[in-house]
């Protein structure tokens, strides 16, 4: 509430109000009235309201995201005892660059055994990708190894959406 302490015949007079928009992207109804209480008498008393809708974008964000098909093998079907080249495409579906990706991939077949050492990504813009590699030791694996990839594994960078940071894919 605010009270302007004169407005002349004809003029008009202004006040500023700052509306704190944290967090709330979206659309907001804004309703300013003047007078509320009808303590002035006026020739019009139906015009002291106006409604106006404020469109609030939300705060740019990075979106990582890694889906099953963003996991290679080299080769597909290795022998028990060969070396895999793995490799990993992060994309990042947001509206602002992610930088310092870190990658981690581990082998989640029974339980979880890490694959080599995190890499990290310098930087990934907006609708690019990024691919890392890894090495995969197949020795006493036979069978099928679930191995999975983690772009942002300790949520360090904000995101639109945390929960597709991660995919498993089948080695053979």
């Amino acid at each position: 509430e605010q009270i302007i302490d004169l407005i002349r015949a004809g003029e008009s007079g202004t006040v500023r109000v700052v509306f704190d928009n944290t967090e709330i992207a979206g659309s907001r109804i804004i309703r300013v009235i003047a007078d509320p209480t009808d303590a002035i008498a006026e020739s019009n008393e139906q015009d002291n309201r106006i409604t106006k809708s404020l469109v609030i974008a939300p705060p740019a964000l990075a979106d990582l995201v890694i889906v099953e098909s963003d996991i290679t093998f080299t080769p597909s079907s290795p022998l028990v005892g060969e070396s895999v080249k793995v490799t990993v495409t992060v994309a990042n579906k947001g509206t602002a660059d992610a930088n310092a990706v870190l990658v981690r991939l581990m082998d989640v077949s029974a339980g979880s055994t890490l694959i080599g050492q995190p890499v990290t990504i310098e930087k990934i813009a907006v609708g690019g990708s990024a691919s890392v590699e890894f090495s995969y030791d197949t020795t006493d694996k036979a069978g099928e190894r679930r191995i999975q990839a983690v772009a942002d594994p300790d949520n360090a960078i904000a995101e639109s959406d945390e929960e597709n940071n991660r995919a498993v894919k089948v080695l053979k």
